[in-house]
């Protein structure tokens, strides 16, 4: 039986979808090491992959288990850029977790440049998320700053409707966003 998307009715976990999902490095680590597929996170519990989960974390969150996890599931082969049916990446995701989990994605070969199925870059993520530390870092990589998303706004138009109580972190990102 399937719901309406045609999910199994009764999500199923993966070992290391459920390990990734509850956070426990040593247990990924072990289904990895035991041979466990590094994209494979169950069928309907989420249109994601480890990866995905791994990062799609906020800033304060992501700590040194996070970035851990996260390089094992690249070391043994995770599609960086592998798209769920939004179109987004893990770096779409890492947008929230800031400039460690952003950079090793962007050094396992992510596409700062990715494009989802609303027009939204990575970059469009990280500054509608006011997270200054990947903004850099995808600037840093070539992220295209003037991408137009399907309503046709670039990343710095993102910041005009942003919260009024960040104008620090909007002034820092359009530097960013302005620099060379």
């Amino acid at each position: 039986m399937s719901d309406e998307r045609g999910r199994p009715a009764t999500p199923t976990w993966t070992g290391l979808g459920f390990a990734v999902w509850s956070d426990d490095l040593e247990r990924v680590r072990s289904l990895l090491s035991a041979g466990a597929a590094a994209d494979e996170y169950g069928d309907g519990v989420a249109d994601a992959t480890p990866l995905m989960e791994s990062v799609d974390e906020v800033e304060y969150f992501y700590d040194d288990e996070r970035s851990a996890m996260t390089k094992l599931l690249l070391d043994h082969g995770a599609e960086v850029n592998r798209q769920n049916s939004d179109g987004r990446t893990a770096l779409h995701y890492a947008a929230g977790a800031g400039r460690t989990a952003v950079e090793l994605l962007l050094e396992g070969g992510a596409d700062p440049n990715a494009v989802a199925v609303d027009g939204r870059t990575p970059l469009h993520e990280a500054v509608d998320l006011l997270n200054l530390g990947a903004v850099q870092a995808l600037c840093g990589a070539g992220a295209d700053r003037t991408a137009t998303d399907r309503d046709g706004r670039t990343p710095a138009d993102l910041l005009d409707r942003a919260d009024e109580g960040a104008d620090e972190e909007q002034t820092a990102i359009r530097a960013a966003l302005d620099a060379p």
